[in-house]
């Protein structure tokens, strides 16, 4: 499962501030999401037909349009 909403993900997985700067690990999945959610805001304020391939381990390529 990918959260497209950083902050529900922090929410749900009940992150905050102290947690993130103990454990520097679980920050990585917060940005993603945020990052992946803005280019997808982004693309679609383009007229092109653009794909985003994802690959994740042991699950074959596949795509979000």
């Amino acid at each position: 499962m990918h959260f497209l909403d950083s902050g529900l993900l922090a929410a749900v997985r009940d992150d905050d501030e102290e947690s993130l700067l103990r454990d520097r690990g679980r920050f990585g999945p917060l940005l993603e999401a945020f990052v992946v959610s803005e280019i997808l805001k982004i693309a679609a304020w383009t007229d092109l037909r653009l794909s985003f391939p994802i690959i994740a381990p042991r699950i074959r390529m596949r795509s979000i349009s």
